[in-house]
């Protein structure tokens, strides 16, 4: 289910960096290791800095094996969990606003969103939905273009694709550079967090087509509907 964010007009604030982008997820919401399933996303960062996603009040500071775990209630029951943090900057008790240091982390923090006692996918605080798309695969050689030539494997974008991250989409509908999430591949690398770098002649409309290094992989996977999500704040975000 979408999780609406307890304040309104207020945009959530990624936990170690400014915005979510594919080579930060380590581990997506519900994705399994072995028996453990991930009721959070696990984030890599970067910066060290571990910030307050949303605002209130701190109601549980422990320290563990593994560093601090911080849960912030933000009213709604709604409540924020933090792990993995080294050194922490608040204290039981203490109010924080949106987007405050709460303390300074690994290599890695546990993110973990809670509403009305159960876990949910904190992606969805970050993004909005744009609907169902049809979703589809490529890869570098379906443009016609030979190795030789200059434009071989350049995007529209003028970048390289790249695995994991690189989608196609209609300008009209989700424009160049846009970070999506579909949940359908939070169980991949990228923790289903994609970045819209390529057009297609056969893109138009509600259509996204995923970036492969393998013609074998394109082939081999399905075509099939699936939600997509844009970040928040983004100019067409509920368009």
């Amino acid at each position: 289910s979408i999780v609406k964010v307890p304040v309104k007009d207020l945009e959530p604030v990624f936990p170690v960096a400014s915005k979510p982008l594919p080579g930060l997820i380590l581990s997506g919401f519900g994705t399994r290791s072995g028996s453990t399933v991930n009721i959070g996303v696990t984030i890599k960062n970067p910066s060290k800095n571990v910030y307050a996603v949303l605002p209130g009040r701190v109601i549980r500071f422990e320290k563990t094996s593994n560093g601090y775990i911080v849960e912030i209630d933000s009213g709604n029951n709604v409540i924020s969990v933090y792990k993995g943090i080294i050194l922490s900057a608040v204290k039981e008790g203490q109010w924080v606003a949106r987007g405050e240091v709460i303390g300074y982390g690994a290599d890695r923090v546990t993110f973990e969103l809670w509403v009305e006692g159960e876990p949910k996918d904190p992606m969805f605080l970050f993004f909005s939905s744009l609907g169902e798309f049809d979703v589809s695969f490529y890869t570098e050689w379906e443009d016609g273009k030979l190795p030789e030539h200059p434009a071989f494997r350049v995007t529209r974008s003028g970048k390289i694709p790249k695995l994991w991250k690189t989608i196609a989409a209609d300008p009209t509908i989700i424009p160049i550079g846009s970070i999506v999430y579909i949940p359908d591949f939070r169980d991949k690398p990228n923790g289903g967090i994609f970045v819209v770098e390529d057009i297609g002649a056969v893109i138009k409309g509600k259509k996204i087509d995923i970036y492969m290094d393998s013609v074998l992989e394109a082939l081999h996977n399905r075509r099939f509907k699936t939600r997509v999500f844009i970040l928040r704040g983004s100019a067409i975000e509920g368009g």
